[in-house]
């Protein structure tokens, strides 16, 4: 179960790293 939690977890990180990611590149586009 511990496993499981620790992968959604990371999962739900690389998502937001990548959505951040995006968003900055999207910023950076507009300037």
């Amino acid at each position: 179960f511990l496993c499981f939690y620790d992968r959604k977890q990371l999962e739900d990180y690389y998502f937001l790293v990548k959505y951040y990611n995006k968003l900055i590149y999207n910023v950076g586009l507009i300037k």
